[in-house]
């Protein structure tokens, strides 16, 4: 069997994803697969492929056509350019949390001296790690100290690995426990992904998102802004004076979000950022 044939067969498969997401998908799985690029892939549509390779490369995409999300199927999802690998213990990072990194990688690259740095919720250690890879190599920020909180051991370790394989595990230590409760040293920069879902929504979500991500990273509770408040008030004790945070919220959470971090941060500069798509996403507070 070739690529070309490859292609016309599993894409077959995929009859029920539009047609332009067929191939795309196909050659993900087929570049992991065969170990070479998606563009060898396409310029080489003669290549044999075997038969061991066609077996792996079919499996996936029955998977793919049962509903498994691409990241899971292949193990790896990319984050600000950083390989990443994911489970179903911690969910896919996605475009919007990739806003949220790069506002902290800007307000980092800022400071002239190291800083403290927390993620709450690391999941797959995507902000903390794309932050540290950021300031790796600058001498002014040398001395920060990074720190990845989350509940679930599991999730620490795919974010462990994560760090281990971008050799940026000596830059980060990574702690088990309920948003802040383990942080016992003032706060410079909080950022977070927390859940927030709310029950209400979870028969609105897509099917693929409640069959295989964790859902105690997604869902908050009846209205999904309790975690956040939670957090916010956690945050009114660990924060440092001009002490910044940024916090992932969802599109309808921008009011609720902002009164919330009011109560907790009075005098602070309290905004919303949009994401790509126009919507309140981020939660951006200064003490």
């Amino acid at each position: 069997m070739t690529i070309k044939e490859l292609l016309a067969n599993a894409s077959v498969m995929l009859d029920s994803l539009p047609a332009e997401e067929r191939s795309p998908m196909v050659l993900s799985i087929a570049s992991q697969v065969c170990k070479k690029t998606i563009e060898t892939l396409y310029a080489h549509p003669n290549e044999p492929v075997t038969q061991e390779q066609w077996r792996r490369i079919r499996r996936g995409v029955r998977e793919i056509s049962q509903g498994k999300p691409l990241a899971y199927v292949l193990g790896v999802q990319p984050f600000l350019g950083l390989p990443l690998y994911v489970s179903k213990d911690v969910l896919i990072p996605r475009p919007e949390t990739e806003i949220l990194a790069e506002k902290a990688i800007t307000l980092v690259r800022g400071r002239a001296c190291p800083l403290t740095v927390v993620d709450v919720g690391t999941g797959s250690g995507c902000i903390i790690l794309a932050i540290a890879k950021a300031i790796k190599d600058d001498p002014k920020l040398a001395g920060s100290a990074l720190f990845a909180v989350d509940a679930s051991a599991r999730a620490l370790q795919i974010a462990r690995k994560n760090a281990r394989f971008l050799e940026l595990s000596e830059r980060i230590r990574f702690l088990k426990g309920n948003l802040l409760e383990p942080i016992t040293t003032p706060v410079d920069l909080l950022v977070s992904n927390p859940p927030y879902v709310g029950e209400r929504e979870i028969p609105f979500l897509p099917p693929a998102l409640l069959a295989y991500e964790p859902k105690e990273a997604l869902i908050a509770g009846p209205e999904g802004h309790e975690v956040l408040e939670v957090l916010l008030r956690q945050a009114g004790y660990h924060l440092a004076p001009d002490g910044v945070g940024l916090i992932e919220i969802g599109y309808r959470q921008g009011e609720t979000a902002i009164k919330l971090a009011r109560a907790h941060f009075p005098d602070g500069t309290i905004s919303i950022a949009k994401d790509l798509s126009g919507n309140d996403r981020i939660l951006e507070l200064r003490r």
